[in-house]
């Protein structure tokens, strides 16, 4: 049985699911099959589609919070480094709930993760990156650096491409 923070979460989820269906306009038949076919194929995926729902929904809440604190700060008297003064206070580590949130986190930095990393792969091997070879430089070109070994690390046409 889950614990009563595990429980609210997934209610909260549901809830607000069932709200959106509700109001919605219809569902794409082709994407409906697919996502069923998906799921045939993987029994478990709702239990981790769940969790990535859930802790995606803390992220953004938390950065909204975040984006209204520094909007506040603005306001606010700066310190001597142009800190607030209320802004050199640690901010409260947040506990993980057990059982489904304490898996949570994992499953949606996982998720997350691998888009990112699979955005970052397609991109180098996709043909969109844009490193390319560094032109060498010539004998009297005064971008040489004799000390670096004749390679000048400001000049060297290296781009590391993608779209980050």
């Amino acid at each position: 049985m889950p614990n009563q923070q595990d429980q609210q979460a997934i209610n909260d989820l549901f809830d607000r699911i069932e709200d959106v269906a509700r109001t919605s306009a219809p569902r794409d038949p082709d994407a409906e099959l697919l996502i069923q076919q998906r799921l045939r194929a993987f029994p478990p995926a709702p239990y981790y589609l769940a969790q990535v729902v859930v802790m995606q929904d803390q992220a953004l809440r938390e950065a909204r919070e975040r984006i209204e604190e520094l909007e506040r700060a603005r306001e606010r008297p700066r310190g001597p480094w142009g800190r607030s003064p209320d802004s050199w206070q640690e901010q409260p580590v947040r506990g993980q709930g057990g059982g489904f949130l304490a898996g949570a986190a994992q499953t949606a930095l996982g998720v997350t993760g691998g888009m990112l990393l699979g955005s970052a792969l397609a991109g180098l091997f996709g043909g969109s990156a844009h490193a390319s070879e560094p032109d060498q430089p010539a004998a009297d070109d005064p971008g040489t650096d004799a000390d670096s070994g004749g390679f000048d690390m400001d000049d060297s046409g290296f781009d590391i491409g993608g779209d980050f």
